[in-house]
């Protein structure tokens, strides 16, 4: 799968297979973030005390790297079109991978943090927001545009599943963000 030619990235791939319990299939492909590890460790070493928190789309390790995501998550965003050649609008095109927040969670407890919380979109927005404004105002009368967006955020297989909130914390007492827990899943 990976040659002798970059030990690091086959030591990594290694202990992917070995953190998700299976060999990763010939040809698949996937991204890996070394920055992560860094980011979080430099935040942590910044803060006495304090929070952060990170908002992107993500899954688990076991998700990220399921046989059945053989082609990765990196997109590519031109005019609103989306496409997953990166190396086409050089300059002139988002390009995005989603996060793998068990990588986070790792690098957050060995560098001093603590996961507080983990939750996704829906959950944390109905729990705070969607709930107040769906008690305030009864859901028939918004309007149709305003439906669909708040079915978007909110609703399983849109944003309210991909996107995950995940809190990291330091010498904090008992923070946490609404919403049902998916810290067992890291």
């Amino acid at each position: 799968m990976v040659g002798d030619e970059d030990q690091e990235l086959a030591m990594k791939v290694k202990s992917i297979e070995s953190s998700v319990g299976y060999q990763l299939p010939e040809n698949y492909t996937s991204e890996i973030s070394y920055n992560i590890s860094a980011w979080i460790r430099s935040i942590s070493e910044l803060i006495n005390k304090g929070a952060l928190l990170i908002i992107d789309y993500g899954m688990s390790e076991k998700d990220y790297y399921s046989p059945e995501r053989k082609d990765g998550t990196l997109i590519c965003h031109h005019r609103h079109k989306n496409n997953y050649n990166p190396f086409s609008y050089l300059g002139l095109q988002d390009i995005s991978c989603w996060v793998n927040f068990t990588a986070c969670a790792e690098v957050a407890y060995e560098s001093g943090l603590e996961v507080s919380s983990y939750t996704n979109q829906s959950n944390f927005l109905i729990d705070n927001i969607a709930k107040d404004s769906l008690d305030n105002k009864s859901f028939s009368s918004y309007d149709y545009l305003t439906s669909q967006a708040i079915k978007k955020l909110i609703l399983p297989g849109e944003m309210g599943e991909f996107f995950k909130l995940m809190l990291l914390t330091k010498n904090l007492e008992s923070p946490s963000i609404s919403g049902r827990s998916f810290i067992t899943r890291l």
